[in-house]
């Protein structure tokens, strides 16, 4: 949604949420912790990102992917595709 309606500060919180939601299940409470501790440095990074032609659809898809390897319970493919 955010991708489509051009909304890059809409799209970095939406993947600060998806990356929340996947440490969490993870239960990794280090990697959560320092995930907070650098969102305001990779929330930056993301906005550059975001800007540069097509990427925003790109990282779509690549969080598609991911939740359908989650989903696929296949660890291996999530793994590489995070």
């Amino acid at each position: 949604e955010a991708q489509r309606a051009g909304d890059i500060e809409k799209h970095v919180r939406s993947i600060e949420l998806f990356y929340e939601v996947l440490l969490e299940a993870a239960g990794n409470p280090l990697m959560a912790s320092y995930l907070v501790s650098q969102r305001s440095r990779l929330a930056r990074l993301r906005v550059i990102a975001l800007s540069t032609q097509d990427r925003a659809a790109i990282s779509v898809e690549e969080k598609r992917r991911i939740v359908q390897a989650i989903r696929a319970r296949d660890a291996a493919l999530a793994q590489q595709l995070g």
